[in-house]
C-alpha cells in the first residue's frame, strides 16, 4: 500500500512537470526596422547640438545606448512568456542648470510580437508614454523659420496635449523626427 502511494505521488509529480514544461514556451520579440528607426541615428558618445526656438543652444551627450531583452531567464511562471526586445538611449545636457532636468531617456520595448511598439520619451521634464492614458502620437508639418527648414510628418509632443510634465522647469513641447530631435518650445 505504501509503495503504491509512493508510485502515485511520483507519477503525479512527473505528469505535473510535463504539463508545466509544455506550457512554458517563451516568445522572443524583435523590433522591426521601422521601430529601430527611432534610435538608428544615435551612438554612445555622440554629441548633439540642440537649438530651441528661443535661440538657446545646448549640447546633448549620448551617455548610453543599450539593446537588451527582458525576462532573459524565461521565467514564464512568474513574469510571463514574452521576452521583450528593448532599446534605450540616455542623453545628458552639457549645460545643466537644474539637476532634475539634465537627463533625457528614449526607450522602446516590443512587448507583443505582432503589435507595433512606440517609443517612450522623458525629455527634460516632459514625458510621453502610451501607457499613461490619453496620450497619442501626433504627426504634423513643422516649419522652422530660424533655420529655413520644413519637415513633414514630424512627431509633435506638447504638455497637456499628449504629454505629462513633472516639476516646474520643463519643456513645454518638442518635435521629434526619426532622424533626431528637431526643436523645443
Amino acid at each position: 500500500m505504501i509503495v503504491l502511494k509512493r508510485r502515485i505521488i511520483v507519477l503525479v509529480i512527473i505528469l505535473f512537470s510535463i504539463v508545466i514544461n509544455s506550457c512554458g514556451k517563451c516568445v522572443e520579440t524583435n523590433l522591426t526596422k521601422e521601430e529601430r528607426a527611432w534610435f538608428s541615428v544615435y551612438e554612445k558618445g555622440q554629441t548633439i547640438v540642440f537649438k530651441s526656438n528661443l535661440g538657446n543652444i545646448d549640447s546633448l551627450l549620448v551617455t548610453d545606448k543599450m539593446e537588451t531583452f527582458g525576462n532573459k531567464d524565461c521565467n514564464w511562471f512568474e513574469i510571463g512568456t514574452i521576452q521583450n526586445n528593448m532599446l534605450n538611449i540616455n542623453l545628458r545636457s552639457k549645460v545643466c542648470k537644474n539637476k532634475d532636468f539634465c537627463e533625457a531617456i528614449i526607450m522602446i520595448s516590443k512587448d507583443q510580437p505582432n503589435q507595433e511598439a512606440l517609443p517612450f520619451f522623458r525629455i527634460f521634464g516632459l514625458e510621453f508614454s502610451l501607457n499613461s492614458g490619453s496620450n497619442k502620437m501626433i504627426t504634423k508639418k513643422v516649419n522652422f523659420d530660424y533655420v529655413e527648414l520644413e519637415y513633414s510628418d514630424v512627431c509633435y509632443f506638447e504638455d497637456n496635449l499628449n504629454c505629462n510634465s513633472y516639476g516646474s522647469n520643463f519643456l513645454k513641447s518638442f518635435c521629434w523626427d526619426k532622424k533626431g530631435w528637431l526643436d523645443s518650445l
